[in-house]
């Protein structure tokens, strides 16, 4: 029989509760392992080993962005962990959320998507 998958939650405790990350873990515990990774205590040297991790980093990110620097260290730390396991797979990769948080990209996101170009008569828009 081939190893469960593991799925890793990294986020504060507060937002663990709120999401009800235990009632999560009960439903996927027939098909998967879980593993709370607890950002608050944990360790590098003790992070799981996991092949899908969800995460809530966005106050995380925009703290480090604000320059403090609890939240500075624990991104690094995710980031880190998240460069040395490359075969890991991430719900919400970084790089979308800072997009997400940067409320002038968001918008031009949301206004102008790379995929739609539209073409106006002459003499119509800019």
């Amino acid at each position: 029989m081939s190893r469960k998958k593991r799925i890793g939650f990294w986020m504060k405790d507060g937002k663990a509760k709120r999401i009800n990350v235990s009632k999560i873990q009960d439903i996927l515990m027939t098909k998967y392992q879980t593993e709370l990774v607890n950002m608050n205590t944990a360790c590098k040297d003790d992070l799981p080993l996991v092949d899908v991790m969800f995460h809530k980093m966005a106050d995380l990110i925009f703290g480090a962005q604000q320059g403090k620097s609890s939240d500075i260290h624990e991104l690094n730390r995710f980031v880190k962990y998240f460069n040395t396991h490359t075969d890991m797979r991430v719900f919400d990769p970084l790089p979308n959320i800072k997009i997400v948080l940067d409320r002038v990209s968001m918008m031009d996101a949301i206004t102008r998507p790379a995929f739609l170009h539209v073409r106006l008569p002459p003499g119509r828009g800019n």
